[in-house]
């Protein structure tokens, strides 16, 4: 078993549980799944760009603190984007779906929800 096949399974395994978790996810097709995972992903997502916003805010006198944070997100954004490059490589020209299946868009959206929440932590934890 190669390492993307290894890779896979396992991210398989997670985000279904993290999906099928969701006391207000019901989906039963993959299309309600996929839907769903990227309905929890936007939702994630505006939690951090809110929390990220008030950190700014708590911190208007210090431009050094703001600039320091400015650059770490993007750092953690390119961060995010190579992770999932690395658990779910898809080569340019390559189809994700023939990869790896219909489940690829949530499996996709549920690891990055995954970071998402670890840095929503992380930068309440500085507030």
């Amino acid at each position: 078993m190669n390492f993307r096949t290894l890779s896979f399974s396992f991210l398989l395994a997670t985000s279904f549980s993290l999906i099928l978790s969701s006391s207000d996810l019901q989906a039963q097709s993959q299309a309600e799944m996929n839907q769903a995972a990227l309905s929890e992903l936007e939702a994630t997502d505006k939690e951090l760009n809110k929390v990220y916003k008030q950190l700014i805010a708590a911190n208007s006198g210090d431009a050094d603190f703001q600039s320091n944070l400015k650059k770490a997100q993007r750092a953690w954004l390119q961060y995010v984007e190579l992770h999932l490059q690395t658990v779910l490589p898809v080569a340019e020209g390559e189809n994700p779906n023939d990869l790896y299946g219909s489940s690829y868009a949530a499996d996709h959206a549920a690891e990055k929800t995954q970071l998402f929440v670890q840095r929503v932590a992380l930068l309440k934890r500085m507030l």
